[in-house]
């Protein structure tokens, strides 16, 4: 329930644009888009401290779109992600289709 809540969280602060500006616009995926489909959804699978976040921040810039992680959004590591606007953080549904992972 703490997870979902924290989830919550941020998909209320992206609809409030209460997310720090990144100088390109960026949002979770519409329902109807086919990247929205779960055959669709691609794992950036490395190791930690890899530069996976350089990687997703890419990734969210060219396609306009937030990545997401299999990672407890309420650890501080993960809390600062968010604060710095990676707003997927810790979501693996339909909202994102690139989502990082450090298990094999």
């Amino acid at each position: 329930a703490e997870v979902r809540a924290a989830l919550d969280e941020q998909v209320r602060r992206v609809e409030n644009g209460e997310v720090c500006d990144r100088g390109y616009p960026v949002g979770f995926l519409a329902a109807k888009d086919h990247r929205a489909h779960p055959a669709e959804r691609i794992l950036l699978a490395s190791y930690p401290r890899s530069g996976n976040s350089l990687l997703r921040s890419l990734v969210e810039r060219l396609t306009g779109v937030f990545t997401g992680s299999d990672a407890d959004p309420r650890r501080p590591l993960n809390k600062q992600l968010v604060e710095a606007g990676m707003m997927g953080e810790g979501m693996a549904d339909e909202r994102v289709f690139v989502v990082k992972t450090h298990f094999p």
